[in-house]
């Protein structure tokens, strides 16, 4: 678990399954998110956002990690431009977890049924 994430910010139990968890982390394959400073005379950087924190299913019984969406595809941006703010299980239907994320300005329902 702790070789495939880099840092978790948020924390959510499954609505169905007790032995697992929803994060917003960002995996350890993925680069830090940069952006240009003004001072940069080269010109590179990327664009301003979150945190490249992505939602990932953390299975505690055999402590798996599975990465389940990103906000960045989502949203056709280069992964880690956008990171996920908010994780909230549906009380009415245990297959939608929403997911927010303010660098993104949205909220999406997510059926996570199938991986």
């Amino acid at each position: 678990l702790t070789s495939s994430l880099a840092n978790i910010s948020l924390i959510e139990y499954h609505a169905s399954e007790m032995s697992v968890l929803w994060a917003a982390a960002r995996a350890t394959n993925v680069p830090k998110p940069y952006s240009k400073d003004k001072d940069d005379n080269h010109g590179g950087g990327a664009l301003r956002g979150g945190y490249g924190h992505s939602l990932f299913k953390i299975n505690l019984r055999n402590d798996s990690v599975t990465h389940i969406w990103s906000p960045s595809k989502a949203e056709y941006t280069p992964e880690g431009v956008h990171s996920i703010n908010g994780i909230m299980n549906d009380l009415r239907y245990k297959h939608l977890v929403w997911v927010s994320s303010s660098s993104a300005c949205k909220v999406w329902a997510l059926d996570v049924r199938h991986n």
